[in-house]
């Protein structure tokens, strides 16, 4: 998670597209993997700073408790065994050379002492102030409780070690009494190349599609505490912190959807939810012209989807059914059509 949130990505729209990918590996990857019951109550969850017009939203409230009903079941051993090993290498190879990489140039030898308490991750929408357009955005968030002096210092020295090998420039800002630092790519014009079409993005029937994915040239980063955002857009910094000093912002918890979602999954460790609405915002201006008839064949097929739920809870006591349920649901409100009117009932597997 660590890597997640201080990575800087190299410049242009194809290592945009790789570190967001990245991110989300990560991010769905560190919530099956370390997700949590029985969140600290004094802490505050994700989802309360999560910008309200979030479509994806990954959440877990308390890793340290879900971390020590892991290692009291059976599943604790899988990692013992050679062809599991065999396989998460398989899958994962590159990903997690690119984590120990990064903690080996920061000196981290023991990773665990770096996991955070409670984590978060939202890619959502907003208007962009100079085209008036939908625009993606990126919000992280780890609460690194007893931990946080040593990994805010670690951080602090990867990011300077960017800044003295010319990557990026580092300024900072005051918001709402935290220093935020600003971290700006620096971009190297690439080859010809307007985007990742070969400059033909705008000419595509369906629109330019790296539009869809956030700007990371520019990301902000704040500690609060022993918790630390990261975002790269300032206004949400702003309300967040609004939030942490008692404020009620507007927060995708307060969504009817998101809502609708949670209540599906049930009491969960850990989950993502994503919501179609935003999605269709953002990809409003794909859809005119001839691409205007896909989103009612994709309408007709489906039905009427808002939103889709996954969620992964550990046992925490011998006498439950299983030692790891994972849930995914899918929210549609309504009379159900197309592929969803032949589903009637579910059993939980």
């Amino acid at each position: 998670m660590l890597y997640v949130l201080q990575a800087v990505p190299d410049c242009g729209q194809k290592a945009q597209f790789t570190m967001l990918k990245t991110v989300l590996m990560s991010s769905v990857a560190f919530s099956i993997a370390f997700a949590a019951q029985g969140a600290n109550a004094d802490r505050i969850s994700f989802v309360d700073i999560a910008p309200a017009n979030s479509m994806m939203v990954v959440a877990v409230d308390d890793m340290e408790g879900m971390i020590r009903q892991l290692k009291a079941t059976p599943l604790s051993g899988l990692y013992e065994v050679d062809s599991f090993k065999e396989m998460m290498s398989d899958q994962y190879s590159g990903m997690m050379e690119g984590l120990q990489e990064s903690m080996d140039e920061m000196g981290v030898e023991d990773t665990e002492g770096m996991t955070p308490d409670a984590m978060g991750f939202s890619l959502y929408v907003d208007l962009d102030e100079e085209t008036g357009q939908a625009k993606s955005f990126i919000m992280g968030y780890a609460d690194f409780g007893k931990n946080s002096k040593s990994v805010q210092a670690l951080l602090t020295n990867a990011l300077d070690a960017q800044r003295e090998n010319g990557l990026s420039e580092i300024d900072t800002t005051d918001i709402r009494g935290r220093e935020v630092m600003v971290v700006t790519q620096i971009v190297e014009p690439e080859d010809d190349m307007d985007d990742d079409f070969g400059g033909m993005g705008d000419m595509m029937m369906f629109g330019d599609p790296s539009t869809l994915f956030p700007d990371l040239t520019k990301l902000y980063y704040v500690w609060d505490d022993s918790r630390m955002l990261m975002a790269n857009d300032v206004l949400a910094i702003d309300e967040a912190l609004g939030v942490f000093d008692g404020d009620k912002g507007d927060c995708v918890a307060d969504e009817d959807d998101f809502q609708a979602i949670v209540e599906m999954l049930g009491d969960v460790d850990g989950m993502m939810v994503m919501r179609f609405a935003p999605l269709g915002e953002l990809m409003a201006p794909m859809m005119m012209g001839p691409a205007g008839m896909v989103e009612p064949v994709i309408d007709e097929f489906f039905g009427p989807m808002k939103g889709m739920g996954f969620s992964v809870n550990i046992a925490d006591d011998a006498s439950a059914p299983g030692m790891l349920e994972a849930r995914g649901v899918v929210y549609a409100p309504g009379e159900k059509s197309g592929i969803l009117s032949l589903m009637t009932t579910s059993t939980m597997v």
